[in-house]
């Protein structure tokens, strides 16, 4: 039978160590990133959706109803960011935003899906 277990660290060869990034340095990259070039949530994800539509994926009324929630709880939070730039935390603020309004699970569930 197989020894699944790793092996010991002295038949082992040691692993290269790389410095972990420091804050100030992922400061310095987001700041020296290139301007964005992708459109922004409010323009890209209509055009995604129709096309969702147009290739099968989704029907026209599950476009209708992603529509109408980002228009409602994401446009208003993150319309204007390019959406290469999106980022976890700001999609989680948006459904922060619904659990607080007290809306139903359905509500939640499809506000992030797109």
């Amino acid at each position: 039978m197989a020894d699944w277990r790793r092996p010991s660290s002295s038949s082992a060869s040691p692993r290269p160590r790389h410095p972990r990034p420091t804050v100030s340095l992922l400061a310095t990259t987001l700041a020296a990133s290139p301007a964005p070039t992708c459109p922004p949530i409010r323009e890209a994800l209509p055009a995604f959706l129709a096309h969702q539509v147009e290739v099968g994926e989704i029907r026209a009324s599950t476009a209708s109803a992603y529509r109408n929630r980002l228009a409602v709880w994401a446009y208003p939070l993150i319309g204007d960011v390019p959406w290469d730039r999106v980022t976890r935390e700001q999609i989680g603020a948006i459904l922060l935003k619904i659990r607080a309004a007290k809306k139903s699970m359905a509500v939640l569930e499809a506000s992030g899906v797109p």
